[in-house]
């Protein structure tokens, strides 16, 4: 997805504060110990050199180990100064008003069998094109329109629906569940055998679908499922200008810009390797998204290298010139945050007198244990 960035007024002041949000930079506990003796990552040994760390965002276990969304999509949600649903911020960032009605994210997917269970594909490989994604949308539109009137396809790979139908129906992140036993992450609740309802139609119309015949005589991924998440309605009377803290963003996630959109933020396209920290008060970078999900640790590891060049070094060399007046790093696992606050303070003295950040040591908390 192309990057963003999202600013409103006033400017930043000199020496403002920044934060810097990496998801997936931490990888399974397992990959660890190679990590730490492997990784060129000079920026970050640097900035947690002279950090104060803690582990927060940890989510209610569904499944004795994680919740339904990523520790950086609770960080997420939790930015407009009380707990948001995503799909409506998502659907301000495409174009839509979603003011205070209920509205659920469909994601076109492909489902795939392993053994004895089903597995997620990551949406993102699916690389739907618009063609493609509007000729699927108007096919499953009669259907979808029983569920809700309200019913936008403004992404390719992002559709909307009204929830009026779907209260209490609980979901998990699509990427929570990426190249997992999708049965632990099913809708549940009282909507869910409604939505399943739904869900079963749509895949037996795209069973034989003219783009999946398409698609797989051309060796692609058939879509094959709709993945709902990320529901809910905007409370009464929201005001992201008064509750949003960030000023000026650089990052590619809907969500986040769909909220900075809602607090009055103009939103301009950039390049994500155009690096220039001091002019953001909140980076997100989601370049280690892909790599991860995949099981990819070299294109990971190389990603994050690249990452480090380009953002992590720079950012490095403004606080030590004194350009921020702090730098807080959330770096993301799957069973945590790991906050670092970088720059001063009694914490900076200790590492500094006690050598090399060991990252796998201060990694772990965050780490998935598998």
């Amino acid at each position: 997805m192309t990057a963003h960035t999202a600013s409103r007024h006033p400017p930043l002041p000199d020496r403002h504060s920044l934060t810097v949000v990496l998801p997936f930079s931490v990888p399974p506990v397992g990959l660890l110990p190679a990590f730490e003796s492997e990784a060129r990552l000079g920026g970050l040994r640097a900035l947690l050199r002279s950090a104060r760390l803690r582990t927060a965002s940890l989510s209610d276990a569904r499944d004795g180990s994680f919740g339904p969304r990523l520790p950086h999509e609770d960080w997420l949600a939790r930015q407009g100064g009380a707990e948001l649903p995503l799909a409506p911020l998502a659907l301000a960032f495409d174009g839509g008003e979603p003011g205070t009605q209920s509205w659920w994210q469909l994601r076109p997917v492909h489902i795939h069998a392993a053994r004895d269970h089903l597995v997620l594909t990551d949406p993102a490989l699916l690389a739907l094109s618009a063609q493609e994604s509007s000729a699927l949308f108007d096919a499953a539109r009669p259907i979808l329109q029983d569920l809700s009137p309200r019913l936008l396809a403004p992404a390719a790979d992002r559709w909307y629906v009204g929830g009026e139908q779907l209260e209490g129906l609980g979901t998990a992140s699509p990427l929570r569940a990426v190249g997992r036993n999708i049965d632990i992450w099913m809708p549940s609740g009282p909507s869910a055998r409604l939505w399943r309802k739904f869900q079963n139609e749509v895949q037996m119309l795209w069973h034989e679908h003219p783009v999946n015949q398409a698609r797989e005589a051309e060796g692609h991924p058939a879509v094959n499922s709709l993945w709902i998440g990320g529901g809910g309605a905007l409370p009464a009377g929201f005001a992201g200008q008064d509750a949003f803290p960030w000023r000026h963003i650089h990052a590619a996630e809907p969500a986040l810009l769909g909220l900075a959109r809602l607090a009055g933020a103009q939103l301009q396209a950039a390049a994500m390797d155009d690096a220039a920290p001091a002019a953001y008060d909140l980076i997100w970078l989601d370049a280690l998204e892909s790599g991860y999900l995949a099981g990819d640790w070299g294109a990971w590891a190389d990603a994050f290298e690249a990452l480090d060049a380009q953002w992590l070094e720079p950012l490095r060399q403004g606080l030590e010139r004194g350009a921020f007046g702090e730098v807080r790093l959330l770096l993301g696992g799957e069973a945590a945050l790991i906050e670092a606050d970088c720059g001063g303070g009694l914490a900076t003295l200790w590492r500094k007198w006690t050598g090399k950040a060991d990252l796998a040591q201060l990694l772990a908390p965050a780490a998935a244990q598998a």
